[in-house]
């Protein structure tokens, strides 16, 4: 349902879910995976994947490695759909990059500080009037 796919869809060959994923994830999300299922029993992967409308979906794929005598021979996934988590964190962080641009270029003398107390940025104005 999260990426629009009928379960026969799913099934109809080996190399679906690969196929599936974004191309520029896709070699690093294959790679990762085929490491990860040597070495461990179970790991998460963050990628874009790729609905039949062409749109992306985020997904966090939460993945359980099959064994048979040591030797892995299934993955089973639990995929979460985590687009909007994605979209949030991007704006963000774009507006964190805006406000460090605004606080730098600025000529008044500015400072931030945590909830502590502590002085957790000065910008170059208030570093130039004060040292």
């Amino acid at each position: 349902d999260i990426c629009g796919y009928e379960e026969e869809q799913w099934s109809s060959y080996d190399m679906f879910w690969r196929d599936h994923i974004h191309p520029e994830d896709r070699d690093r999300v294959f790679s990762f995976a085929t490491e990860q299922a040597q070495i461990v029993d179970s790991y998460s992967i963050e990628y874009r994947f790729l609905k039949p409308d062409k749109s992306l979906v985020w997904i966090n794929d939460v993945v359980s490695v099959v064994r048979e005598n040591g030797v892995p021979v299934l993955l089973r996934g639990a995929m979460m759909d985590v687009t909007e988590k994605k979209i949030m964190y991007e704006a963000l962080v774009q507006s964190h990059e805006r406000l460090q641009l605004l606080l730098s270029s600025s000529p008044v003398p500015m400072g931030l500080n945590d909830s502590k107390g502590n002085i957790t940025y000065l910008n170059p104005a208030f570093i130039e009037t004060f040292g």
